[in-house]
């Protein structure tokens, strides 16, 4: 069973992160800054020389910084007409922020699950959590508990 909690929620656990998506936004992924580079400057290319083929480059390199979108989103890449519809697309990724998928080892508490009885809840075996991109809260990293 998975289940989600936001960062600001009251869940309290003890658990191993599965897994960072989208995993450029993670500071511990060590492509991050050039990737991110990489699709700056594909973006600052088809603002400065706009073309079909500079438009398809921004797609690419979109596509490939975030390569765990889901088909939605990218079939919303390939459909994209302008460069102002991909930075949309991209800032609503940001938007959305991270999601990290964490199998629980131990659920102490969940929400407004009231634990004063000391019954500990273990029915989650994973739970995700979204933080936002800009959020100085807690840097996971994959396979620490």
């Amino acid at each position: 069973m998975s289940r989600n909690a936001s960062c600001c929620s009251s869940a309290l656990f003890i658990g191993t992160v599965e897994s960072i998506e989208p995993i450029f936004l993670n500071r511990w992924y060590g492509a991050n800054q050039s990737a991110l580079r990489s699709l700056n400057d594909a973006f600052v290319r088809a603002q400065e020389r706009p073309s079909a083929d500079s438009l398809r480059q921004v797609k690419d390199t979109y596509l490939a910084t975030f390569s765990d979108l889901d088909e939605r989103e990218k079939r919303q890449v390939k459909a994209a007409d302008t460069v102002q519809q991909m930075t949309s697309l991209f800032y609503s990724s940001l938007d959305r922020g991270m999601r990290v998928h964490l199998k629980v080892k131990t659920l102490f508490k969940q929400g407004d699950d009231d634990d004063a009885g000391g019954k500990f809840k273990k029915d989650a075996e994973f739970l995700d959590v979204w933080t936002a991109a800009d959020d100085c809260g807690y840097d996971f990293q994959i396979g620490e508990t």
